[in-house]
């Protein structure tokens, strides 16, 4: 955020785009886990993680709209938060459980850490987000989890396990686009082209 205010000066910022949270859960953390553990969802390590990071992230997203509103920098007009989507549906809605190529690590994910990764991880953190968000008077960028869990007209899920539907990198797409593993999990590019679409409808009508 020093870097955001030291580049525009004093010039008013119109919209300030933010996605921020699953590192205060230690994302990536919990998904070694469901690789590495035969039943993350119910290992108590994990679920001590977890709890950690929910409850401090309603206040790191307390600091963050303290540090946005301080007093001489540049004035926001609005803040655009958006939502974490689903990623564990494959192309018919079903829960990803063993369901991608054997030599990809995430094939060790089972149907039941897919159902926790969903309903314990990712519905509580936008749950956070939505709250914080409307407490701070942000926009929160929704429409982003029930399009990739296929909760559209569409009915076509993309998540890690949807074949050559699916909007979120592998282990395999991460080393073979960006030569590491670090994208694993991260939407791809036609998860982004969604992303982007959903926050030019949100900004528009405030621009």
């Amino acid at each position: 955020m020093d870097k955001v205010f030291a580049a525009v000066g004093h010039r008013t910022i119109d919209a300030l785009l933010v996605s921020i949270g699953g590192n205060d859960l230690q994302f990536s953390t919990l998904v070694e886990k469901t690789i590495l553990l035969r039943h993350a969802e119910t290992n108590a390590k994990t679920a001590e993680i977890l709890n950690h990071g929910l409850g401090d992230l309603p206040g790191n997203l307390g600091l963050v709209a303290e540090r946005l509103k301080a007093p001489n920098q540049a004035p926001i007009s609005a803040v655009f938060i958006s939502e974490y989507p689903d990623i564990v549906r494959d192309e018919t809605r079903d829960l990803c459980d063993h369901s991608v190529k054997l030599t990809d690590p995430l094939r060790q994910i089972s149907e039941a850490e897919s159902r926790w990764a969903l309903n314990d991880v990712i519905i509580p953190l936008n749950a956070v987000i939505r709250e914080r968000a409307t407490s701070f008077g942000w926009h929160y960028v929704g429409r982003i989890l029930s399009e990739f869990g296929g909760d559209s007209d569409s009915g076509i899920a993309h998540g890690f396990c949807a074949d050559d539907k699916r909007w979120v990198n592998t282990f395999r797409d991460s080393r073979r686009i960006q030569g590491d593993t670090r994208g694993t999990v991260h939407p791809n590019r036609e998860g982004h082209l969604w992303y982007a679409r959903r926050l030019v409808e949100e900004l528009k009508p405030r621009l």
